[in-house]
């Protein structure tokens, strides 16, 4: 990976570990009170309609009501606040969704003869996977279509197998692997954006704002919000502005921060996964750049947030990436025609899945 923020490497993160650090870290504060198990059913309003809390319950305990200031709902994709306080989607995609499913894995075979290589495959045939270090012996392996193009009928287990299966390339490392986790993922991942909050509660994370997994954006994004919204807070219960206020900055600021990002998904989900060109405009322009070292170094800086995704590529760029590969084929001929034991410039077979 190119260096960004003092590091060169890329490591998944291993959500189980993860998400106990989050948990485990509200301990060392003595104005939390942790609730674990704890399911919201619905939220609380005063007598002018303003929200003042939260409704629900443990597993077999009595219903209990939790109030405060306000109510921040970091509930996910399916947020029950969002629901309950009828949160307005304020911008959607809808015609480019995908369906995500990833799992643990032990045991892969190496790639290229590195041990701890992430790998990530994409045929431009609507299908891509990605492969990454994650704890320590286990590898994150995450298959990504077209949601028109998962076909479970026989279930997402058979589905994420045969999908794996059918990348040659991927499969060649998992064949002998051992699945270790099971399935997560969904079908149609959504690509939005709901109102930022109301009088007396906001959305943060996947709550507020959603975009498709294929840039790997979403815990970014969160922590990125949740920041925001901290820092709004501070001024907020100081009195240095208003709620109306606090959550007007909070709103602006996150469109800020992730609304390029927002919009760099979009056109490469539309490139990438719902664009299927030619095949030999694949094995040609699209493997020289995809494989090129300056696309994917300016990739790496483009996911890490190291450039401005309104900037990471340009005309120019793409220029020098199509000129070098074109060279790089021209002289694998030359090589060729010396040597005809030498590997072909490219293949235009077809691949395994119709």
């Amino acid at each position: 990976m190119p260096k960004a923020h003092g590091r060169a490497y890329l490591h998944g993160l291993d959500r189980r570990t993860f998400d106990a650090a989050l948990w485990d870290h509200l301990e060392r504060h003595p104005t939390v009170e942790r609730r674990e198990g704890f399911h919201v059913t619905d939220v609380v309003r005063d007598e002018r309609g303003r929200v003042t809390g939260v409704r629900g319950h443990r597993p077999g305990q009595a219903e209990e009501t939790l109030r405060g200031r306000c109510v921040v709902s970091a509930d996910g994709r399916f947020s029950v606040v969002a629901r309950k306080v009828g949160a307005k989607t304020t911008e959607e995609r809808t015609l480019r969704g995908t369906t995500v499913y990833y799992a643990y894995w032990r045991g892969p075979t190496t790639y290229g003869g590195e041990e701890d290589w992430g790998h990530v495959h994409t045929g431009i045939d609507g299908f891509s996977a990605f492969i990454t270090p994650a704890a320590p012996g286990e590898w994150g392996v995450l298959v990504q279509c077209r949601k028109d193009y998962s076909r479970a009928d026989e279930g997402v287990e058979r589905w994420y197998e045969s999908t794996l299966s059918g990348c040659p390339a991927v499969w060649r490392r998992f064949a002998r692997a051992t699945r270790i986790t099971e399935l997560s993922g969904m079908r149609d991942v959504g690509n939005l954006y709901r109102e930022a909050g109301g009088d007396g509660w906001a959305l943060v994370g996947d709550a507020y704002h959603q975009k498709d997994s294929y840039d790997g954006q979403g815990i970014y994004d969160a922590l990125a919000g949740a920041k925001i919204l901290a820092e709004e807070l501070v001024s907020w219960h100081a009195g240095e502005a208003s709620w109306e206020e606090a959550l007007g900055r909070y709103r602006a600021e996150v469109r800020a921060e992730s609304h390029p990002m927002f919009r760099r998904t979009m056109e490469r989900l539309d490139r990438e996964i719902y664009g299927e060109p030619p095949l030999l405009v694949t094995k040609t322009l699209l493997r020289w750049m995809l494989t090129d070292p300056e696309y994917t170094g300016r990739l790496g800086a483009l996911v890490t947030r190291s450039v401005h995704p309104d900037e990471w590529m340009n005309g120019a760029t793409v220029l020098r990436t199509l000129s070098r590969g074109l060279a790089g084929d021209l002289r694998r001929i030359v090589q060729r025609r010396a040597d005809p034991s030498a590997m072909p410039v490219f293949d235009l077979s077809s691949g395994s899945r119709p």
